[in-house]
């Protein structure tokens, strides 16, 4: 892969007194003063060391959408890595393009010029369309939660726990919010059958309804398992009838053959006996 230039690695001996995100602050803020921070005032010991950097350090970002967290991580990765080249910060964005996978790539195409070659403005482009889950509050998303199409069941239940434990709900502890909990899982499950089942019994640990569920899955499979053995094990038998009667059939025939053989030569030697006697 391309070399960028001359840059700067830091080998921190002190504590680093950069930006430090507060909670009000946006994933916008904290990109923003990442980028801007050069993380060296206030007081701090380095050692300096010329290098070449290569983009192999920068792991290509794949383009998957909807995996805010992944994008998220990746693109303060970048920025760390930029920030020891100590170029300015719009000439971050040729490398940026070359770290990206073909998926990223088509949409980093459909930017405006002026975006791919702006470092604030293609950073922002890349959370609005990457990192979008982070501009909806915790309970904004738990709320609204509904089982996707292919979704299964599990994944679904696995989602909103992930989505409740964002919102600080402690549905872990009993009570009231683990009740709610329990019976949004259920209005929102997308399954009838769990919703009649389990609905009725007011539950309020969604581990305990993890646990019912699984068996029931478990043993739908097992009653699927066993009607396909009884089916494959009554076809066998239909085969295996079907053999044994024709063979009972030619069995039957080859005796009664015999028989009339047998019958034959009897009555061939009487009448020879008694020609012998007339003679």
């Amino acid at each position: 892969k391309e070399v960028l230039g001359r840059s700067t690695l830091k080998c921190w001996t002190g504590q680093q007194h950069g930006y430090r995100p507060s909670r009000d602050d946006t994933v916008k803020d904290q990109i923003y003063h990442l980028s801007k921070d050069r993380g060296d005032q206030g007081g701090s010991q380095y050692l300096e060391l010329r290098s070449h950097v290569s983009l192999d350090k920068i792991d290509q970002f794949d383009g998957r959408r909807y995996r805010s967290d992944d994008s998220l991580q990746w693109l303060k990765r970048f920025i760390y890595e930029m920030k020891g080249t100590r170029m300015p910060q719009d000439s971050w964005c040729e490398p940026f393009s070359l770290s990206l996978g073909r998926t990223a790539k088509s949409w980093y195409r459909q930017l405006p010029r002026k975006t791919q070659t702006r470092w604030n403005l293609l950073s922002e482009a890349f959370l609005d369309y990457y990192c979008s889950q982070f501009d909806q509050s915790a309970r904004t998303r738990y709320y609204p939660a509904k089982r996707k199409d292919k979704e299964t069941i599990c994944d679904f239940l696995t989602r909103l726990n992930v989505y409740a434990r964002t919102a600080k709900i402690q549905y872990e502890r009993g009570g009231a919010d683990a009740a709610d909990h329990v019976e949004q899982f259920l209005l929102n499950c997308g399954d009838d059958d769990i919703m009649d089942m389990l609905y009725p019994l007011q539950l309020n640990d969604i581990h305990r309804v993890e646990q019912i569920i699984n068996k029931k899955i478990l043993g739908e499979k097992r009653n699927k398992q066993r009607d396909r053995l009884g089916e494959a094990g009554m076809k066998c038998a239909e085969m295996t009838g079907g053999t044994i009667d024709a063979e009972m059939t030619n069995a039957t025939a080859a005796e009664t053959t015999s028989e009339m053989y047998a019958e034959k030569t009897v009555e061939v030697i009487d009448a020879e006996k008694r020609v012998g006697f007339d003679g």
